[in-house]
């Protein structure tokens, strides 16, 4: 007789440390704060966003596998609070990308390819 084991689940909170689970790094920049400045940017960054506390908490807690997307502009507000760049805020590593990645493979050089081009 087997059983079927189904994986855990990582429940995510404000007050967990598990920041690899979630797709912003935001927590984890307020927790790197001295505790009484932590405290006060929990409570004072859902009105400086715009934002309502549940809504705030929501940004805070997204999953990595969700599709909530945070808006571009609570990015940069995060961002130059904190002062990084707004990619260091998401969590997932960038894979990254050069021109010839757009070059089809039957061009045998980047200049043959800008020839047909012109």
């Amino acid at each position: 007789m087997s059983t079927k084991v189904t994986p855990l689940k990582v429940k995510l909170s404000l007050s967990t440390q598990n920041y690899d689970y979630r797709k912003y790094k935001i927590l984890q920049l307020i927790d790197s704060q001295p505790f009484f400045v932590a405290q006060n940017l929990r409570k004072k960054l859902p009105s400086l966003l715009g934002i309502s506390r549940q809504q705030f908490s929501n940004y805070c807690n997204v999953a990595l596998d969700s599709t909530l997307e945070i808006p571009a502009n609570k990015l940069l507000i995060l961002a130059t609070l904190f002062n990084v760049n707004p990619f260091d805020l998401v969590n997932i590593p960038s894979k990254p990308v050069s021109m010839n990645d757009f070059i089809p493979k039957s061009f045998t050089s980047a200049q043959e390819a800008t020839k047909l081009t012109r």
